[in-house]
């Protein structure tokens, strides 16, 4: 069978030995640079092909950044020192760093090379994990894995059964983009990717319609829902496949109906590549694929087994066992335990997401409590206008159980997104605390004490100091909590003056039956207290 073309650029088919010999002619002009890695932040998928070949056939350690945000390249520099910067001609200029435009003379003149990809066994490559709750961390990956990868996701497409036309939304950079884009049609000689990558619902359809062969769609649930919504069918796919977030069933059955094939969800992440596959619309279980196994503890922590995998590796999920494979419980940093249930964050933001007045949202775990006390989650919200934190809250209370019902919501204009579309929770925080006015008024009690006050006389005359007990009173007052059964702890951390605004911040235990008070004026922390409740206040 005669090999497909690699790239579909611009409606013109870039042959498998145009893209060999362009990459041998990149690592001859890379071994007159200086040593040191490589940095492909092309924002073509051919440029970025040829890099990664040239890269590799160069003897080069490859660095892919989280994104391309001078931000994330900046970081990933400081751990490497430096790197060569490759990009597409057509790419933004960056700035403070050494760079090379991947030239388009290289596509010329064609020298004789393979075509078959040799993964070199001593230089690797290293991704990052999106930095979504975090900072990013970096993982260096060889030829075991990569190897490993290619013919798994052969599988996945059945690519034996004929050319595959790829439409891929989702950055080459991310180890979702790379598998696909990259480790896919560079393992098998019947995949080609097309060179755009479409974002918008619009801009999808109209690039596969582009593609030749069977049609297979790389994309996010982000993208799928932008779609669904659309209503606007496109042609009809071979099949769709999907990571990055956790897919909802009814979204795929949706997704499945408008697209007119399967939609097969990956499991796995940037430490692992892909580890497992379910067709969600048919049902919760993933399998592994076939070189991989798994072991499953009595807590759920699962640990990973192949020959690309070294000795095993402990994954960062709960998992429980079922026929032929496992269900995903919930991510070991998105698990929450209170009072005896647990609940994760994935289901909490389904659940959110279910309420008809919610454009978007997301739960947030809780912020760290002082004295190791239960706070509830936050969510942040895109909702209908006139929407209130209490119809959220009620919405939610039909959906889970009350501990989980998060007690603050926060309305956003918009929920701050990756290139891969997962949530970036560090930088919701950041506009929630940032932007107050964006948040329900309910959400931000507070009180002022005159200076007239009468516990005020005889305390600092002429400079008077609020009474902890005074705090305390009021700050009860402004949380609405009125049968306290007895205090706890208290401690009063600053000192307030009379005329200060002071806005308190209530956790409620209720399955404890407790309350945890905050005080804040400005900056500064003025009191913490922890009180127990009369049966029926919680």
């Amino acid at each position: 069978m005669t090999a497909a073309p690699l790239i579909l650029r611009d409606g013109r088919p870039v042959a498998r030995q145009t893209m060999f010999s362009a990459a041998a002619a990149l690592a001859k002009r890379l071994a007159t640079s200086a040593d040191g890695p490589i940095m492909p932040l092309c924002g073509r998928r051919r440029d970025l092909l040829v890099s990664v070949i040239a890269g590799q056939l160069a003897g080069r350690e490859i660095i892919l950044p989280p994104d391309d945000a001078r931000s994330a390249i900046r970081s990933v520099l400081r751990q490497f020192g430096s790197a060569l910067v490759l990009l597409s001609e057509d790419d933004p200029a960056v700035t403070g760093v050494t760079a090379l435009r991947v030239p388009q003379t290289i596509f010329d003149a064609e020298e004789p090379v393979g075509t078959a990809m040799a993964w070199h066994a001593d230089r690797g490559v290293t991704l990052y994990t999106s930095g979504s709750t975090g900072l990013p961390v970096g993982h260096r990956h060889g030829s075991d894995f990569f190897e490993a990868g290619a013919s798994s996701w052969a599988r996945i497409l059945e690519a034996d059964k004929g050319p595959v036309g790829m439409v891929v939304t989702v950055p080459g950079q991310h180890m979702f983009g790379f598998e696909s884009s990259v480790l896919a049609p560079l393992g098998t000689d019947s995949v080609t990717v097309l060179d755009e990558r479409p974002f918008f619902a619009a801009d999808i359809i109209k690039a596969l319609h582009a593609v030749p062969g069977r049609r297979v769609l790389i994309l996010t649930p982000l993208h799928l829902r932008a779609l669904v919504e659309t209503g606007e069918r496109p042609p009809p796919i071979d099949r769709a496949v999907i990571a990055t977030a956790p897919l909802d069933r009814e979204l795929a059955a949706r997704g499945e109906d408008l697209l007119g094939g399967p939609i097969i969800e990956v499991y796995g992440s940037t430490e692992t590549g892909m580890l497992a596959t379910r067709q969600t619309a048919l049902g919760e279980d993933f399998r592994t694929r076939d070189d991989v196994s798994l072991t499953i503890d009595a807590d759920g922590r699962a640990t990973a087994f192949g020959k690309f995998l070294g000795d095993g590796l402990v994954l960062n999920d709960r998992l429980e066992p079922a026929e032929g494979g496992f269900r995903l419980i919930a991510r070991d940093k998105d698990l929450l335990k209170v009072a005896g249930k647990r609940a994760s964050l994935a289901g909490l933001t389904a659940a959110l997401n279910d309420l008809p007045m919610v454009k978007d949202g997301v739960v947030l775990p809780p912020a760290e409590t002082p004295e190791g006390t239960a706070a509830r989650p936050v969510a942040a919200v895109v909702a209908e206008p006139g929407t209130s934190a209490e119809d959220i809250r009620r919405g939610m209370r039909q959906r889970v159980p009350s501990v989980f019902v998060p007690r603050r919501v926060a309305f956003l204009d918009d929920l701050p997104r990756t290139a891969v579309g997962k949530v970036q929770v560090e930088t919701i925080r950041t506009l929630i605390a940032a932007d107050e006015t964006g948040s329900d008024p309910a959400q931000k009690p507070g009180f002022t004490i005159a200076a007239d006050h009468a516990a005020l006389p005889g305390h600092f005359p002429g400079d008077p100091i609020v009474p902890g007990a005074v705090i305390l009173d009021h700050a009860l007052a402004a949380a609405g909590i009125g049968s306290v059964d007895r205090l706890m702890s208290v401690r009063f951390l600053g000192i307030l003056k009379a005329g200060e605004a002071c806005s308190v911040t209530a956790r409620t235990d209720d399955a404890a039956g407790t309350v945890a008070l905050d005080c804040v004026a400005g900056e500064r922390r003025i009191l913490s207290a922890k009180l127990s409740l009369r049966r029926g206040n919680v």
